[in-house]
């Protein structure tokens, strides 16, 4: 580290900053917590920030879009097929909860993750819509959103559930045998 910088070592990764951006935010809360403030106990410089991410938001969620690019889906799914499909994306997840999901209220996270959470899951409703278009015909559109809002509703409940909780992909799976 160069003499007189102060902090952790140089980010190197998205995980880097949310990790600095967790402890500040439980420090300080999100609100109170600026893109400085992140990049700095990153050891970064702002603009070496928005090469990693957009926003600050965005370290809310970056756990979720891993999974959500990970979900394999093809047209002619039925609706078993495409919570199996989200589950299996879920599975490196294990029983570990991701940051996001844990102390909201204590980080002051609770509102921005209801705000944005339709924009970040948007996305995996037009592509479940598409792979079930040929099994649910004109219905596709709603059946997606359902699934989608399903599934994301389970992770959050499993998210709270404690130590026994298990996995978010059997979670997912229990929440999706009633829709499917």
């Amino acid at each position: 580290m160069a003499a007189g910088v102060r902090g952790r070592p140089r980010s190197s990764s998205v995980a880097d900053l949310e990790e600095a951006a967790v402890e500040l935010f439980l420090e300080q809360g999100y609100e109170s917590t600026s893109i400085d403030d992140i990049a700095r106990r990153a050891g970064i410089s702002r603009s070496a920030f928005f090469g990693y991410v957009g926003a600050k938001s965005d370290l809310l969620w970056h756990d979720v879009d891993q999974v959500l690019a990970r979900v394999r889906l093809v047209d002619g799914m039925d609706r078993a097929a495409v919570v199996e499909a989200i589950a299996v994306a879920l599975e490196p997840w294990g029983d570990r909860v991701p940051w996001m999901l844990r102390e909201t209220t204590i980080m002051g996270t609770d509102a921005v993750l209801r705000q944005s959470a339709f924009e970040r899951l948007e996305p995996l409703v037009a592509r479940v819509e598409r792979a079930l278009r040929g099994n649910e015909g004109r219905a596709a559109l709603h059946v997606a959103a359902a699934l989608v809002t399903a599934t994301a509703t389970a992770v959050v409940e499993w998210g709270q559930d404690g130590r026994s909780r298990g996995s978010a992909s059997d979670a997912v799976r229990r929440a999706g045998a009633s829709l499917a």
